[in-house]
């Protein structure tokens, strides 16, 4: 709540009381105090309703212009985008692996960091972004319907709840993994092999 001082001088200097009070946007219980030479109108002033005061935010019309004229721009370049490998890189990509002591405090940190704590079963992938996207294309092989197969072995961390004791357990091994894509770009991770 914003309060506003305002003084009005003597009526032989000043319109009217009651001028001044719409001004400032007085309300009917503010407190008026007199003296003998001047009035002091204090006001509560509420950014919400009164628009006047408000503070001014983004226009919702602009953010949506940008947005649409970024991914444009992205569409124009030739890069593709896909929600769901934004997802799978969140769940699955990290590199370099994230420093911890064990591989059950590097699980444990990741899952909380990623905000998967209580999933039962997670594995991340320790490649760069361009190495894992390849297998969507020259570096993997068909197994199925949107599915492929890495030719090469990738540095993984498997965590694993432990429901008795909600902590996870950590196995870091080299396997062949097998990945869904959509439009040439990771979306789910499937298995290892």
């Amino acid at each position: 709540m914003v309060v506003l001082l305002g003084t009005v001088w003597p009526h032989s200097h000043q319109h009217d009381l009651g001028d001044v009070v719409r001004r400032r946007s007085c309300q009917m219980e503010d407190v008026i105090l007199k003296s003998a030479s001047l009035h002091t109108c204090v006001c509560q002033v509420n950014p919400a309703t009164d628009t006047d005061m408000a503070l001014r935010g983004p226009c919702p019309v602009l953010l949506l212009t940008l947005a649409l004229l970024a991914a444009s721009v992205a569409l124009t370049l030739g890069q593709r985008w896909n929600p769901l490998n934004d997802v799978f890189r969140r769940k699955h990509a990290d590199f370099p692996k994230t420093v911890s002591t064990n591989n059950n405090a590097y699980c444990n940190k990741m899952m909380w960091d990623r905000v998967m704590y209580l999933k039962y079963s997670n594995t991340f992938i320790h490649a760069e972004e361009k190495d894992i996207r390849k297998v969507c294309t020259t570096a993997g092989l068909s197994a199925g319907p949107y599915q492929y197969e890495s030719k090469n072995p990738f540095s993984i961390t498997i965590c694993t709840l432990n429901p008795w004791s909600f902590s996870y357990t950590g196995t870091s091994v080299s396997q062949k993994i097998v990945i869904a894509c959509l439009n040439r770009l990771p979306a789910f991770y499937v298995t290892s092999i």
